[in-house]
């Protein structure tokens, strides 16, 4: 654009970054070191050795950016990653500061399988507001979740506030600069997204670690397959019936292959 057209603009408006963000991002630029430092390499000494030993190279990275986050973290790797171990790790190291509570939805409470804290998105559900108090006034937190909704940043208010509850002064000052918010005159909508890549890197550098399969594939070792064996009166009619839908479908498909 030339300055002719500029000129011609009668009013320009000025977004301030959020004094949060300007911290992070600041305490960067200070920094002498042209690249991002390493990570320091965290004493796992109090940890059981067959637990640290089966750790694997990019697991061990999650250990040593939670240490260096104190213990205050987004664990957002793929799927199948080992997010459990890394966190049961990660608890292992500040096993002084015990006891440790678990919050997972409760039919999985005693596997602990399904590790999904975005079920924090929405921050005016009762599940949210109790567990608010909580998270905040922990001294370690470690949220797990393979899907973090990158794209639908409302969704992440919830997280972000609960490990850093003064990054942002509150979720209006978070959906202007992330959430495309517009007014309408019935309210405020957040629903939309803006600055991902600026968000991106401020999870990233501030609490956030987030691994793809893709990321660590040369990591990984030959699919694991478990047998699980269940006894067929403790299977709900609900899921039994899913199942049998499940098995005719399967069926079905495979008569039909090589079916000119």
């Amino acid at each position: 654009m030339r300055f002719g057209a500029l000129s011609r603009i009668t009013a320009v408006q000025i977004e301030p970054f959020p004094r949060g963000v300007l911290e992070i991002f600041l305490s960067q630029f200070e920094k002498s070191c042209p690249e991002p430092p390493e990570i320091p390499e965290a004493d796992l000494s109090s940890v059981d050795s067959k637990l640290v030993h089966s750790l694997m190279p990019f697991q061990r990275e999650g250990v040593n950016f939670a240490i260096s986050r104190g213990g205050r973290l987004l664990l957002a790797d793929d799927m199948g990653l080992g997010k459990t171990l890394q966190a049961i790790c990660i608890a292992a190291i500040y096993r002084k500061e015990w006891p440790v509570l678990v919050i997972a939805p409760s039919s999985v409470r005693f596997t602990w399988a399904q590790d999904e804290s975005h079920f924090l998105k929405n921050m005016k559900t009762a599940r949210s507001k109790a567990a608010r108090p909580f998270l905040q006034a922990a001294k370690r937190l470690i949220l797990l979740s393979g899907t973090p909704a990158m794209s639908r940043p409302a969704e992440l208010y919830s997280q972000i506030t609960a490990l850093r509850p003064k990054l942002f002064s509150n979720f209006h000052e978070f959906g202007l600069r992330y959430c495309a918010a517009k007014q309408f005159p019935w309210g405020w909508d957040y629903s939309g997204s803006c600055n991902l890549l600026e968000l991106r890197l401020l999870l990233l550098e501030s609490l956030m670690i987030r691994r793809l399969k893709s990321d660590v594939l040369s990591q990984l070792p030959a699919k694991r397959r478990k047998m699980v064996l269940v006894e067929p009166e403790a299977v709900s009619v609900k899921a039994r019936a899913a199942l049998e839908a499940a098995a005719k479908e399967m069926t079905k498909d495979h008569k039909t292959v090589g079916v000119s």
